[in-house]
């Protein structure tokens, strides 16, 4: 994993059972094709969740370089939640 991919460890790293309970609002840290993004998340159907991407939370690690806004991504390519951060989830 590089940088941009690995969990942060300043973020919870979401278990199971944390994954299962997220919902529409939370944020959440996602790598997936080698871009690195935090997204809130609009829905989530199943294993995948839709979002929208929030630049301004870009930090060295994640400088959310993917090329949309909006994105679409499994439940398996969250690496952090922004719990106690960003949400309270």
């Amino acid at each position: 994993m590089n940088m941009s991919t690995a969990p942060d460890p300043d973020y919870p790293i979401p278990d199971a059972y944390q994954l299962a309970d997220l919902t529409n609002g939370c944020y959440v840290r996602v790598a997936a094709g080698g871009h690195c993004f935090w997204t809130e998340i609009a829905n989530i159907e199943g294993n995948i969740a839709t979002g929208t991407i929030r630049r301004e939370l870009a930090s060295g690690l994640c400088s959310s370089t993917f090329p949309t806004n909006n994105v679409r991504f499994r439940l398996d390519q969250i690496t952090n939640t922004g719990c106690g951060h960003y949400c309270w989830c």
